[in-house]
């Protein structure tokens, strides 16, 4: 439908609120930096419950805020994962979490057409879209991808970064 359409806008919405409170660093930032680990804990566990069983996305009262509810989720998930005191998990001296953020820009510009080729194999082979797989073969696929990409092409560019600061 026509406003079904325009329901990814509620995801830049809250995004960007969350992103004027961090820049702000009110006492809504405040608050929300300084829950206890017990929270943080119950909270984690919530969103991962929430976000990959989604028994609540099938609920007909649920829908018209699915949008908000998932862009509300993740964006308090990774204010959590910047700026909480108390962390249930610290990714910031993971050596792997270190390689995976420069391989980021890769990874997102990778997993869009890789995953469109997937899906495009699935139903020529007219094999049934299971999302779990889909996932897993689409992540199989962009992690070398996005480690070639870096390697050939984005660390040629970086090299011109200091001339444009």
């Amino acid at each position: 439908t026509y406003t079904y359409s325009y329901q990814f806008l509620v995801n830049f919405g809250i995004g960007n609120v969350f992103a004027v409170f961090c820049i702000n660093r009110g006492a809504f930032f405040t608050k929300l930096s300084q829950i206890t680990f017990t929270q943080t804990v119950i909270f984690y566990i919530v969103a991962v419950a929430m976000l990959c069983f989604g028994f609540f996305y099938r609920l007909p009262a649920f829908l018209p805020f699915k949008e908000f509810v998932l862009a509300t989720g993740y964006s308090l998930l990774i204010f959590n994962l910047g700026f909480a005191k108390h962390k249930p998990v610290f990714f910031e001296n993971a050596v792997w979490m270190q390689t995976l953020g420069k391989k980021a820009f890769g990874l997102f510009c990778w997993h869009a057409p890789i995953l469109t080729c997937t899906v495009k194999i699935f139903e020529y082979f007219n094999w049934p879209l299971n999302p779990y797989l889909l996932f897993v073969i689409t992540l199989a696929l962009v992690i070398p991808v996005a480690n070639i990409s870096y390697r050939y092409f984005e660390v040629w560019f970086l090299q011109f970064k200091e001339r444009f600061q």
